[in-house]
């Protein structure tokens, strides 16, 4: 059985993303997720946050989450990010701290 491809498609953050404390964080460019993983892509560096999901009460549940950080030694600190490809998706955050 081959796992299920699904394309990748990123979102810009133009300040919805939020740290574990409801911080805001202008260091994370873009955005993406696949098969409930969530990334988070910086100048230099990566992160993957893995969901732990367990099922409660026939339900299934988010019980932790896991982060790996990937820092790419060396490159550019400053490298130009271009957007490609753009879909015509449209994506409203809800910013509860924004009140």
């Amino acid at each position: 059985m081959r796992p299920t491809q699904s394309p990748l498609s990123f979102t810009q953050n133009k300040g919805q993303v939020v740290d574990s404390e409801g911080k805001q964080r202008n260091d994370v460019l873009f955005t993406a997720q696949n098969q409930g993983v969530s990334m988070y892509f910086r100048a230099n560096a990566l992160s993957y946050v893995f969901p732990q999901v367990e099922t409660r009460n026939g339900e299934l549940a988010i019980t932790a989450l896991y982060r790996t950080d990937v820092e790419f030694v060396g490159a550019n600190p400053a490298p130009e990010v271009v957007s490609e490809k753009m879909t015509p998706n449209r994506s409203t955050f809800y910013l509860g701290y924004a009140l």
